[in-house]
């Protein structure tokens, strides 16, 4: 956990430096705020044991998003887009036996991007984006609903506390406003080694944004 944390501090203190020096270079920089949809694979095989409970199925868990970008512009159409994100993650598992297991997983989370830009139209420009995403778990919660009644589920043990994923997408905008999509792919397995599970659990989370630029 400390050493998760004093990689996202490093992490967060170059968006500082790197913001700090926008003035000097050709650079966006703005706000996001957004829904996410995400899902969890395999998460019964860690959640059911914590529950005593099985599962039978799966579902997405909507969240929300938000949070800064500078993106730095190395030509006409390439750019290198930090981002500082906080995102909520999570899944839903539907209960055999009736009822259900709510799981939130929030993180603050760093994109590294590297973007294209198309051509500029007559009232937006497309543009395409992927990069890594560095990711540090700042809360979890759980709730089982269950015959009318609501039970909190202490999950935080067996999450871990980085998270590593692969980020694609695209969107479109002007020269204030802007509208996209994006989807990130968990590369390593966050359930803790003490808690048993066969299949790795990695997070998958579709995210669309609106955002202003400064």
């Amino acid at each position: 956990m400390r050493i998760a944390k004093q990689l996202f501090g490093l992490i967060a203190a170059l968006f500082l430096v790197m913001s700090g020096t926008a003035s000097a270079q050709m650079v966006d920089k703005g706000v996001k705020v957004g829904l996410t949809f995400a899902g969890l694979p395999n998460a019964g095989e860690v959640i059911d044991g914590i529950v005593s409970r099985p599962s039978s199925d799966t579902t997405s868990k909507v969240g929300a998003a938000f949070g800064g970008f500078a993106r730095f512009h190395i030509n006409d159409r390439f750019g290198f887009q930090p981002e500082l994100l906080f995102v909520m993650k999570g899944v839903k598992l539907d209960e055999r036996g009736g009822g259900t297991v709510s799981i939130r997983l929030n993180y603050l989370e760093f994109p590294l991007l590297f973007r294209y830009s198309g051509r500029e139209g007559s009232h937006a420009t497309p543009y395409a984006f992927a990069g890594p995403t560095f990711g540090v778990k700042v809360s979890t919660s759980g709730h089982l609903d269950s015959s009318g009644q609501t039970h909190d589920v202490n999950i935080d043990a067996a999450i871990k506390s980085g998270d590593v994923g692969l980020t694609f997408g695209g969107g479109a905008d002007n020269s204030r406003f802007l509208v996209e999509g994006r989807v990130t792919f968990g590369l390593n397995d966050i359930a803790n080694d003490s808690f048993s599970h066969a299949d790795s659990l990695r997070n998958r989370v579709v995210i669309v944004l609106a955002g202003v630029k400064f």
